[in-house]
């Protein structure tokens, strides 16, 4: 899905001219705002309200790997500075959640 979601919001901004902070964001917002919305319905109707416990471990797990890397990657690119560092990013991901100053 979030392969998918990213061609989605590359092709709807190339071709609806969208500026680079709102491709940035909309990368961001697409594929990873709905985790728990459908996440948490879905594993009440499959597994009950037990399985409530395993999905806010995986779900938040998982969220934080994918923050750090795809997130990290996808600042980096759209962010103000529009660069992509990877020494930088890799530092950023290896240290999350603490900042990385930079020199």
């Amino acid at each position: 899905m979030l392969i998918f979601s990213v061609v989605i919001v590359l092709l709807g901004g190339r071709l609806l001219q969208w500026s680079r902070p709102t491709i940035g964001v909309l990368l961001l917002v697409v594929p990873l705002g709905n985790t728990s919305f459908l996440g948490v319905p879905m594993i009440q109707a499959f597994f009950g309200t037990e399985g409530l416990s395993h999905l806010i471990v995986y779900d938040q797990i998982g969220t934080i790997l994918i923050f750090a890397t795809y997130g990290s990657i996808v600042l980096s690119i759209y962010g103000r500075d529009s660069s992509l560092n990877l020494p930088n990013v890799a530092l950023k991901m290896l240290l999350f959640p603490h900042p990385v100053v930079s020199s």
